[in-house]
């Protein structure tokens, strides 16, 4: 009877041991893994650090503020700009007015008729044959303006610059995220792996997978560290700062819409193209945003006005033929001290115009070949860009759609199901490790998704020469 009463009370602590060990498994972990759709709570072990990443969060907005007031680059251009701008009125202005003073100091006799010790003056001043002054301001003025256009160029692409870099520092921080959580999980796993060892219900190899898969992390989290040192960086000096200087988690944002198809339903979370897997209905479309970058991307309007500064380097040339003239007045010392003013045109003869302005004239007709050969470049390679970024556009959106309400919550599922699995013992521990992984996996997968959708509309509008809700 003794053993029976001693049989029994053993199984009853065994079985609060079993139940002290499942009960906490179930509900923790599930506590743990729980997430919404998007993947953005954190573990509570991570809840301070993340709420002093929030305080010195940076905003997209004030970094593109800043990159365009301190990029040195940027800077460069608008004085290139400047300094282009300041030829202009050079260019039409007169050449300098010419003023000649001679002495003269001969004795008189011997038939000299101009007394010693008299003066001579002159004053002079070249005036272009009509039409030059203006054609020379407007070869000066095409190239200020190609000097601007060069400027905005360089503006868009700093803002792009910005953007990208902005979209990756916020995918390091995710990433770093992500793995630390899974480091708190997994040391979590790896303490119900050595409890259940201990109590004989576990392997020890149980324990050596997740000793090893927690190294793993805490490895790949220096890696992850390394890599957001350097988007820092290189955020740093679009900025001009140093490359070391800190930098908060850049805030939470949305992504802009590329344009609303009525066809969608209320209820789909896609909110750019239609449901097919064809190109959008709208076969204006691609037209549309084509026709908004030939009209405002700078690259194409420095090359027009590149044709049109050759135009009047032609017209100029041809202008060459006619020659300049030289207006002077003089006074002439005359006998007995009296003198006389006399006005003198002087012009220069082209004589040599087959050498020097036929060819003026050439190297003006091959200076227009070429920027229209350019223009023709630049006008393909930007209708390319359109059509490319918005079929990659809605590509991204799609895969960024398919991880948040597919593949993630799959993935919960599955981790979910396996953690019951193994405390139920008909789940092995390397099935726990392997849906733990997959689920960090799509988490890091859904964030490249959505940043690279990101990416691909900052690089859409750049292709078009600026947002789209602009035109």
């Amino acid at each position: 009877m003794r053993v029976y009463s001693t049989l029994f009370i053993f199984f009853i602590i065994f079985g609060s041991v079993i139940g002290a060990i499942s009960v906490p498994f179930a509900q923790e972990a599930s506590s743990v893994i729980q997430e919404k759709s998007a993947v953005h709570e954190a573990t509570p072990e991570l809840a301070k650090e993340q709420q002093s990443e929030r305080e010195e969060r940076i905003n997209l907005d004030k970094l593109i503020a800043e990159a365009l007031k301190n990029n040195p680059e940027l800077q460069a251009a608008r004085y290139s700009w400047e300094a282009a701008k300041a030829r202009i009125p050079q260019a039409r202005a007169f050449e300098d007015p010419q003023f000649n003073m001679m002495f003269y100091s001969v004795p008189g006799g011997n038939g000299n008729s101009i007394e010693p010790n008299t003066s001579f003056y002159r004053i002079s001043q070249m005036f272009p044959f009509p039409g030059k002054r203006g054609l020379r301001e407007k070869i000066a003025e095409k190239s200020a303006e190609q000097a601007w256009e060069f400027y905005k160029a360089k503006e868009l692409e700093i803002i792009n610059k910005v953007k990208l870099i902005f979209y990756d520092l916020f995918m390091a921080h995710k990433s770093i995220q992500i793995n630390q959580e899974n480091v708190e999980l997994s040391r979590y796993f790896l303490k119900v792996a050595e409890t259940r060892y201990a109590i004989g219900q576990a392997s020890q190899q149980d324990v050596l997978k997740a000793q090893v898969e927690l190294s793993r992390l805490l490895n790949e989290e220096v890696t992850l560290r390394g890599e957001l040192e350097t988007v820092q960086a290189q955020l740093n000096i679009l900025l001009n700062r140093a490359p070391q200087a800190p930098l908060g988690m850049p805030e939470d944002f949305t992504i802009p819409p590329v344009i609303k198809n009525e066809a969608i339903e209320e209820n789909s979370s896609s909110f750019l193209f239609d449901q097919t897997f064809s190109f959008p209905k709208r076969k204006s479309l691609v037209e549309e945003f084509q026709q908004l970058a030939l009209k405002n991307r700078p690259e194409l309007n420095m090359t027009e006005s590149a044709i049109e500064q050759g135009k009047a380097m032609r017209a100029l040339a041809k202008r060459n033929y006619f020659p300049d003239i030289m207006g002077m007045i003089e006074r002439m010392p005359e006998q007995k001290g009296s003198g006389s003013w006399d006005v003198m045109l002087t012009i220069n003869i082209p004589l040599f115009f087959r050498d020097k302005y036929d060819s003026a004239v050439k190297e003006a007709e091959a200076s227009i070949k070429a920027s229209e050969a350019s223009y023709e470049t630049v006008r393909n390679q930007v209708l390319f860009e359109v059509k490319d970024l918005l079929v990659k556009v809605q590509t991204a959106e799609r895969l960024e759609n398919l991880y948040r309400t597919t593949l993630i919550p799959q993935a919960e599922q599955s981790l979910k199901a396996a953690e019951v699995g193994y405390e139920s013992g008909r789940v092995d521990f390397l099935s726990l490790i392997e849906s733990q992984r997959a689920l960090q996996d799509f988490r890091l997968d859904y964030y490249r998704a959505f940043t690279n959708l990101a990416k691909t509309i900052a690089q859409l509008e750049r292709a078009v020469g600026g947002a789209w809700g602009q035109k």
